[in-house]
């Protein structure tokens, strides 16, 4: 799971830059050459959209996302089970949510097409249910990892 995951760290950063270039262009484009090119916009767009989703799934993976952890600091070891297996579960819940709304969302932009690039609006939208599926596989890996150290006796 890890390559894939580093894949998506260079794939996101791949994705930024790309983000940065159509940016840049188009500004410079409108601005210095007072020549817009529409597509330039719809591309950093997309860009952005994709890059997000896909960070924001590695950063759920390697606990880089925002968290309270006041509670569970000031908490004895006993508690902290239940309250990481509620973690736990309310990160799954989300990740379904995001699954089947990233699904719907995809189908019906199956006939839908971006003005400038003519590319299917389901291709844009399909990193959802991707980076919720992310999501969801790092909480398996994360309750099997609390299991093995509640096995072992080491949980924390």
């Amino acid at each position: 799971m890890n390559k894939i995951f580093n894949f998506g760290k260079h794939l996101s950063g791949f994705l930024l830059a790309i983000f940065f270039v159509f940016v840049a262009t188009d500004v410079f484009a409108r601005n210095v050459l007072e020549i817009p090119i529409i597509w330039l916009n719809e591309g950093s767009v997309f860009a952005f959209q994709w890059m997000t989703f896909i960070a924001g799934a590695i950063c759920f993976f390697e606990n880089l996302h925002f968290r309270v952890t006041i509670l569970p600091e000031r908490l004895e070891i006993k508690y902290r089970i239940p309250l990481t297996i509620i973690e736990l579960a309310a990160n799954c819940a989300f990740g379904a949510i995001l699954l089947v709304q990233g699904i719907q969302l995809t189908i019906v932009n199956l006939k839908s097409f971006s003005p400038a690039m003519g590319i299917c609006t389901a291709w844009i939208v399909v990193v959802i249910p991707l980076a919720a599926v992310a999501i969801i596989l790092s909480v398996l890996a994360k309750t099997a990892s609390l299991i093995r150290e509640m096995k072992g006796g080491n949980a924390r």
